[in-house]
């Protein structure tokens, strides 16, 4: 049986703004989460999935210096990095046409958001057309989605003005190599981005696509406050416990 070719995108740009002043000198996937920067936690994610030939997606080349100064190829972490970048913020499903080239050759491709951290309690094992989600107070500040008894979706809204459901789509995607095909069909939205929410519809519609809680935390660190909650825990499990969180040797 041959193995599957798995591949995974890192979307790793943005200006940052709700972290300015912190991030008016570097991107906020460099900033500190205790002792480690954002960036290691997403590839500690990738690598424990089996993920190890990685595309980090930066905004330019002047941020794409500081990732390569801190990362270099990858091999001392035991992963094989690769960089490119997206000059405009067209949206989370511009990294697949970004990334085509990188990703043509793959079975199955995950993209994971550069500023997102998962804490799991369990091991997270992918499998192609699987999206991730996590149990919020806010779901009107999320993409949302509403799912069966069989965890299949019945729909998915981004930012819903009226209560669906309590479950946050987090920054974590898994999809078969058809979503190259389906991210260029993505029409731009009245924001004029190309919405996650949308190729996750035409995913669904072409291939089905699962609904899988995380089991443990999750934190999108775009703000002061979540940046501080989650370095708080990092600190005490790394502090009390024989089980680091985040890439070594960084």
């Amino acid at each position: 049986m041959e193995s599957k070719i798995k591949k995974s995108i890192v979307l790793a740009g943005g200006c940052g703004t709700r972290l300015h002043p912190l991030t008016k000198t570097t991107s906020k996937q460099l900033l500190p989460i205790y002792n480690k920067p954002v960036i290691s936690f997403p590839l500690q994610t990738l690598k424990d999935m089996g993920y190890i030939d990685i595309l980090i997606i930066n905004a330019s080349e002047d941020q794409q210096k500081q990732f390569k100064i801190l990362l270099g190829d990858g091999s001392k972490f035991g992963l094989n990095l690769s960089y490119a970048i997206q000059d405009y913020p067209r949206g989370l499903v511009d990294a697949f046409i970004v990334g085509e080239e990188f990703i043509k050759d793959a079975d199955e491709i995950c993209l994971i958001l550069g500023d997102n951290v998962i804490i799991g309690n369990s091991p997270i094992h992918p499998q192609p057309n699987t999206i991730y989600t996590y149990k919020v107070k806010d779901p009107s500040a999320y993409g949302v989605v509403e799912t069966d008894e069989n965890d299949n979706i019945i729909r998915i809204v981004e930012k819903p003005k009226e209560f669906i459901s309590e479950d946050a789509v987090i920054g974590l995607y898994v999809f078969s190599n058809e979503v190259v095909d389906m991210a260029k069909k993505v029409k731009p939205s009245a924001r004029g981005e190309l919405e996650i929410v949308d190729l996750i519809r035409l995913m669904n519609d072409k291939e089905g696509v699962r609904v899988d809680k995380l089991d443990g935390f999750w934190f999108d660190v775009g703000t002061y406050e979540s940046l501080l909650d989650c370095a708080n825990l990092v600190r005490t499990i790394d502090n009390r416990s024989n089980h680091a969180i985040g890439l070594e040797g960084i």
